[in-house]
């Protein structure tokens, strides 16, 4: 799919704002229920499963990560028509090799260290209170809403879109911290759902339908990495 046909596709499909604004609710309020949990505390100080973060650092991101969806909420939309996918304005966090040797993602660690130190205690209490935040927010917005990027300035993206990035940064994060504590860390299925359709639509724009199914079906034939889509 080229970048006209992407950006048309986006505008076209359904839109699922309330679908994603409850999947969002529901997979943070279950990472605030693990950030806050016996083992993290025992572990906070401890090396995560994300490199270069620890255990504190990771819950401290999950904050970032949430509080995003207000912040460009909150920014001045330029004045285009261009609507870009989760491919263009989420892709890039697909990096190979080490990912400090990015200068964005050695930034992102440190500011979650930085968050971290304040404790276990804290960062629950900020994200329960982010949580809050980001419901209020999206409880005054209606469907077919579009937002500012963080890294697109000539283009907007669509709203569910966005919270399906955010279910995803809940989701895939919330993995990384259970597995960072040695628990196991089930996400509610309607987010899960959202993000399954998210990686698997941001594959299909990267690399096609055919080596989707490849991947999915025909493992002789498959493209390495194919379904990776962060």
């Amino acid at each position: 799919m080229d970048a006209i046909d992407a950006e048309e596709g986006a505008a076209e499909r359904p839109d699922r704002t309330e679908e994603h604004r409850r999947a969002l609710m529901e997979a943070a309020g279950s990472v605030l229920e693990l950030a806050g949990s016996p083992e993290v505390g025992r572990q906070w100080h401890e090396p995560a499963a994300v490199e270069g973060m620890t255990v504190g650092g990771l819950a401290a991101h999950l904050v970032v990560a949430l509080r995003m969806t207000i912040v460009l909420l909150g920014r001045e939309k330029p004045d285009t028509d261009e609507v870009v996918t989760p491919l263009a304005f989420f892709g890039d966090n697909r990096r190979e090799g080490q990912v400090l040797d990015d200068e964005r993602a050695r930034a992102i660690v440190a500011a979650a260290e930085d968050a971290g130190t304040a404790g276990q205690a804290e960062v629950v209490d900020e994200l329960a209170s982010v949580i809050a935040q980001v419901d209020a927010t999206l409880a005054e917005l209606g469907p077919g809403h579009t937002m500012a990027t963080s890294r697109m300035p000539h283009a907007v993206a669509r709203l569910d879109d966005y919270l399906a990035t955010r279910c995803a940064e809940m989701v895939l994060h919330g993995d990384d911290l259970a597995c960072s504590v040695g628990v196991v860390w089930h996400p509610p299925a309607r987010a899960t759902d959202v993000v399954v359709d998210l990686l698997v639509g941001m594959a299909r724009e990267r690399v096609g339908d055919l080596a989707v199914l490849r991947a999915l079906a025909r493992e002789e034939r498959a493209e390495p990495g194919a379904l990776r889509a962060l």
